[in-house]
């Protein structure tokens, strides 16, 4: 599968009351499947759409649920939930690896090599 990973500003962009042109073109180019984004940005989303003022948050927030297709709120803590624990893992599973590769190295062997 190929495609995009979208920046924050990308969705924080497209929600804006005129958004830049460019941007939209983009967007519209691609195709729907092929536009992702990552739990940190939709951390941020969820974050900067939660310090808005109340009546701003509710109708951006409508906004973004209807265009995004997801039925969250702005303060819903199994967003933030799931978020750190996709943090968690990823955190896991970048020093796990390497260190179960480095694991697997002769030292005696390795210094022989040098």
């Amino acid at each position: 599968m190929s495609g995009f990973l979208l920046d924050t500003n990308v969705p924080s962009e497209l929600m804006l009351s005129s958004p830049d042109p460019g941007v939209q073109r983009w967007v519209l180019k691609q195709d729907n499947e092929s536009l992702f984004l990552s739990v940190v940005s939709i951390g941020e989303l969820l974050k900067g759409i939660s310090i808005l003022p109340q009546e701003t948050a509710s109708s951006f927030g409508d906004l973004a649920r209807s265009r995004a297709g997801v039925a969250l709120g702005a303060m819903d803590p199994l967003t933030y939930g799931a978020v750190a624990i996709g943090l968690l893992a990823a955190a896991v599973v970048a020093s796990y690896v390497p260190a179960l590769q480095a694991s697997a190295v002769d030292p005696v062997e390795a210094l022989r090599a040098e």
